[in-house]
């Protein structure tokens, strides 16, 4: 399983991704799956390629955490080292994200293909992200009806869309767990 969705406000961040890519589990028989690492309680990464060029990318990214490497450089960085390495290779991408004092609820997705995406959401605004590596649904339309059903002011709110969209694709992938795993980063008050 591969899918993996946020969701922004300018208050919180949630994710919900599979049991599996949460944790880690080694007995997925595939060279790329997703991959998901708490760097600190309110900053995390999410990576979907092969192992090789996680456990690079994890490395840097760590690094930057603990040098306190604001977000967005963060995810330049890595957008760099990955174009430098291969720019050829359209499998890998990345989502750095969380909450920070200087800069609120932000996310910003990698791909060595294309431009770095970075996003805050401004007051009363919603911004989302789905990702299907294997490209058998269409999670960001998916997600973006559940969201308009269920709405988007509070956490449980966004949370039900997410876990809607998760069942949905549960039908849609073999293999896949029925347990999906919710962080929630809610920006101090």
């Amino acid at each position: 399983m591969s899918l993996f969705s946020i969701v922004a406000r300018e208050n919180f961040l949630s994710i919900v991704i599979d049991r599996q890519e949460y944790g880690g589990y080694e007995h997925q028989a595939r060279s790329e799956r997703t991959y998901y690492y708490e760097l600190t309680p309110d900053i995390f990464f999410i990576f979907t390629g092969e192992e090789e060029f996680y456990q690079e990318s994890l490395q840097l990214v760590q690094t930057l955490a603990n040098n306190r490497v604001n977000l967005r450089e963060m995810a330049l960085y890595l957008h760099q080292r990955w174009q430098q390495a291969n720019p050829q290779c359209v499998s890998l991408e990345a989502v750095i994200g969380g909450v920070t004092e200087q800069d609120g609820i932000q996310y910003h997705i990698i791909s060595p293909s294309q431009e770095l995406e970075s996003h805050y959401p401004k007051t009363d605004e919603s911004l989302y992200y789905a990702h299907d590596s294997y490209n058998k649904t269409e999670p960001m339309n998916e997600l973006a009806r559940r969201l308009m059903m269920n709405g988007v002011s509070t956490i449980p709110q966004v949370l039900v869309a997410q876990q809607e969209l998760y069942k949905t694709y549960v039908g849609a992938e073999r293999g896949t767990s029925s347990k999906a795993v919710t962080i929630v980063i809610e920006k101090p008050k």
